[in-house]
C-alpha cells in the first residue's frame, strides 16, 4: 500500500529571532510565499484576531530593526 506524501506547512520561525527585518522576511517568504507580513515594535498595541495568511513580526527598537520574538502565522 502506498501512502500519499504529506508535507508540513511551516507556522513559526524561531530561527529568525535576532535577524534583521529583511533577512527574516526573506526566509519566511521562501517558506511561505502565501502569507502577508504585519510589522510591530515590541510593546505596541495591536488589533486582536487570527488570520491564517498573516505573520506578525515583532521588532526591537534598535538601528538594525532586529526581530525580537518568534514570528508565527496568525
Amino acid at each position: 500500500m502506498v501512502r500519499p506524501m504529506t508535507y508540513k506547512v511551516k507556522l513559526s520561525w524561531p530561527e529568525v529571532v535576532g535577524w534583521t527585518l529583511l533577512q527574516a522576511m526573506g526566509k519566511i517568504h521562501t517558506d511561505r510565499p502565501d502569507v502577508a507580513f504585519e510589522l510591530h515594535y515590541v510593546g505596541e498595541n495591536m488589533p486582536p484576531g487570527f488570520h491564517d495568511k498573516r505573520v506578525r513580526l515583532f521588532l526591537n527598537r534598535d538601528p538594525q530593526g532586529t526581530v525580537a520574538l518568534t514570528p508565527v502565522v496568525g
